[in-house]
């Protein structure tokens, strides 16, 4: 059950933009949740490349940037929360990216989901979704922001990648209360992929599934040759035109780099529609 939705946002260098901010208001409004949201005023330092005097005026320029940007987000959160009559609060924290993740990942252990806004290719919002969806032990709801931004808290159609993992199995569990509520909902693994290979079929998902009263279609589809696991991914999801897909995520420690598996960061890096990663 949804009570309570934390909506991270970001000031700097580009402002989060405000489609997912309204969707997630929208989201509030449906489930009768409060709407926590925390804005990162990013704290902006001195820049390798700067030298001498001109390091004042960047880091002047940039944090007046920052704290106009930060304010512009409060009155955006402020405006559609009001309008969408629910319980929300809004806090500012002025700090470093990766100190305001920190602080965000403790903030999301007490909340039922975190919705995180990603544009295409935006390392920022990648790494901070990569921080909850690890780091927090709660479900993470992707937010796209590209030419698939989200408009509307519309989650009719919802598909589950299953490969029997206990990363699929806790997505499905947390998204539990949005499957009950779809219109449709599908199953679908692809074949011929060793990481998404399973002995428990969709047949004995959607059997289980059925006893919460949520009928689902089962589909396998192939992955092309040539075609990684995440395009795999969003050409199920464009084809049966989803509002949200639902799936484990994965990704290990190697050395001091965090190396995420292929459909999680195919996800994360180009968002197909709205995406709920759980870690189990």
């Amino acid at each position: 059950m949804i009570k309570d939705l934390l909506l991270p946002l970001v000031s700097y260098p580009k402002a989060t933009p405000g489609s997912p901010i309204r969707a997630a208001a929208e989201l509030a409004a449906l489930y009768g949740a409060h709407l926590e949201t925390v804005i990162a005023q990013i704290d902006v330092g001195a820049p390798l490349y700067f030298e001498g005097a001109e390091i004042g005026v960047f880091m002047e320029q940039a944090n007046a940037a920052s704290r106009k940007q930060a304010a512009d987000l409060a009155q955006a959160v402020k405006s559609a929360a009001e309008d969408r009559g629910i319980d929300y609060d809004i806090r500012v924290d002025k700090a470093p990216l990766l100190e305001a993740a920190g602080r965000l990942v403790e903030q999301a252990r007490l909340t039922s989901l975190s919705i995180v806004p990603v544009r295409p290719d935006h390392d920022d919002d990648r790494e901070l979704a990569e921080w909850l969806i690890f780091q927090s032990g709660r479900p993470v709801l992707i937010a796209p922001c590209g030419p698939r931004k989200v408009e509307h808290a519309k989650l009719d159609r919802i598909a589950i990648a299953w490969d029997g993992s206990k990363q699929a199995v806790r997505a499905i569990a947390d998204a539990m209360s949005l499957l009950q509520r779809a219109a449709a909902v599908r199953i679908f693994t692809v074949e011929k992929d060793k990481a998404f290979e399973s002995f428990r079929t969709g047949v004995d998902l959607a059997r289980h599934l059925a006893r919460y009263g949520i009928d689902a279609e089962i589909d396998s589809i192939e992955k092309a040759a040539q075609q990684t696991i995440g395009d795999a991914f969003k050409s199920y999801v464009s084809k049966h035109n989803i509002d949200l897909l639902v799936m484990g995520a994965y990704g290990h420690s190697r050395l001091r780099e965090f190396v995420l598996g292929g459909a999680t960061r195919g996800v994360l890096s180009d968002p197909p529609c709205w995406t709920l990663l759980a870690h189990g």
